[in-house]
């Protein structure tokens, strides 16, 4: 417990410190969008897939997921705080992670970015360090998107997990459009050592503006795109669908809520319904 409240101070001291460096330096956050939805945005597009802006260009967020098994497995329990601040380059994000699987417990800590180089050109970096057996020890992802004309995005990424007991490596990559309100999706993943392959599809439909939307997922394959724990090695394939809702409560107060099914393969010719739920609740500031 000493050593999980260690890491939540280090990291919201970081944070800290980061906010007050770039208040100090007068770092001006990214124009505002005015417009509905993210496929309109021009060069805000990253931004806005955060929910931030000019006068809330941060975001502190508390999610909570839980994971039931219709057998065998004990429910997972897991916790995460984060904060998201919109700077002039893009969009910077802390997080700490806390999960619970049978008697194991493990304390991840995260860093994203979303940098944008140029007008529809843009990144996503992430960084993880955790020295339990439920997460790995590091974990480590960069992708590149470009958008093209006729509101198509293209991306292509790699995300790499290392465990005590085995590396990850997995190619990603995105193929999606914007159509009026919609926002269209697929994400390929690729195991290039085991050759093992995923697919995940997406389609969200936005509502009264870029924060607000809901969205079905649906996913099949061998390799496990929610890949984030040492449990996840134990999948030989998978098909899942989860329907989520974001809604803002009020101008500042943002909440998120998830349910999903998933049928998987942990065993050869051996199969696990699990059954999720999720919640968060978002201040904007």
């Amino acid at each position: 417990m000493k050593r999980k409240l260690r890491y939540s101070i280090a990291l919201i001291f970081c944070l800290i410190i980061s906010i007050q460096t770039v208040q100090v330096k007068g770092i001006a956050p990214a124009k505002p969008d005015s417009l509905r939805h993210p496929a309109k945005s021009g060069s805000n597009q990253n931004d806005n897939l955060h929910g931030l802006s000019k006068s809330h260009p941060y975001r502190l967020s508390i999610r909570y997921k839980y994971d039931h098994f219709n057998k065998i497995f004990s429910p997972w329990n897991e916790w995460s705080i984060e904060l998201k601040h919109q700077i002039k380059w893009g969009t910077l994000i802390g997080r700490v992670n806390d999960a619970s699987r049978f008697s194991h417990n493990g304390t991840q800590l995260e860093m994203d970015a979303y940098p944008v180089f140029r007008k529809g050109t843009y990144a996503y970096l992430n960084a993880g360090f955790s020295n339990g057996s439920v997460y790995p020890n590091y974990r480590l992802g960069a992708s590149v998107y470009q958008a093209i004309p006729a509101h198509f995005v293209l991306g292509a990424g790699v995300r790499s997990m290392f465990f005590a007991s085995q590396n990850v490596v997995l190619l990603t990559g995105t193929i999606s459009k914007y159509v009026t309100n919609y926002y269209l999706a697929v994400h390929p993943y690729i195991d290039p050592n085991k050759k093992n392959q995923s697919v995940m599809l997406l389609i969200r439909r936005y509502l009264a503006n870029s924060r607000n939307y809901i969205q079905v997922m649906a996913g099949a394959g061998s390799t496990p795109f929610g890949f984030n724990t040492n449990q996840d090695l134990t999948r030989l394939n998978s098909r899942n669908i989860e329907l989520l809702l974001k809604k803002d409560l009020t101008s500042t107060f943002l909440v998120e809520a998830a349910v999903g099914f998933e049928r998987e393969e942990y065993r050869p010719n051996t199969f696990r319904d699990r059954y999720h739920a999720e919640i968060a609740v978002s201040y904007r500031f």
